[in-house]
């Protein structure tokens, strides 16, 4: 390679590997998180320091910053105490799926009762109860109609009346 660099020639490929770290034993969710709010309070202390060595602290916007930060910090240290009393097993829940449920492409779909009021007048009840999807992306569906039309739809206002064959 040293002599591809004197000739001035680029290697043909220099593979750079990054080893994986190792993984360890994950944190508990309050000892995690308080010691991401015992950091955040260290900077916060820092910025009290720094507003009470401005020049000009008798100004009354210095000093409502300065009582605004030592609030913060005091805030802060509460949390972080309250955070690292959490027991060990404490998980902090479990998040939500998006609405709708498992909607795959080629089930068919029916708008869900609380939502039919939203869509009177652009299908009729026939059209409403069984829709074909077409496209799944994210939270938004492209729905295919008895007629032939297709409609865009939020994928929490459908249920699915029959899933893909």
């Amino acid at each position: 390679m040293a002599k591809a660099i004197e000739a001035k020639k680029a290697p043909a490929a220099v593979k750079i590997v990054k080893e994986k770290k190792a993984a360890g034993p994950k944190l508990p969710f309050g000892k995690k998180f308080g010691t991401l709010v015992l950091k955040t309070k260290q900077r916060f202390e820092k910025a009290v320091a720094r507003v009470s060595a401005l020049e000009d602290a008798s100004h009354a916007e210095v000093a409502a910053i300065k009582v605004a930060l030592s609030n913060a910090v005091q805030a802060l240290d509460s949390a972080a105490v309250k955070l690292t009393g959490l027991p060990d097993d404490f998980t902090g829940g479990k998040a939500k799926a998006a609405g709708g449920g498992a909607v795959v492409v080629g089930s068919v779909v029916s708008i869900r009762e609380k939502r039919k009021a939203e869509y009177e007048g652009l299908l009729e009840d026939a059209e409403l109860a069984s829709l074909t999807v077409l496209t799944v992306k994210g939270a938004k569906l492209v729905l295919k109609t008895a007629s032939g039309n297709k409609i865009f739809m939020p994928k929490a206002h459908v249920q699915v009346a029959k899933a893909a064959a």
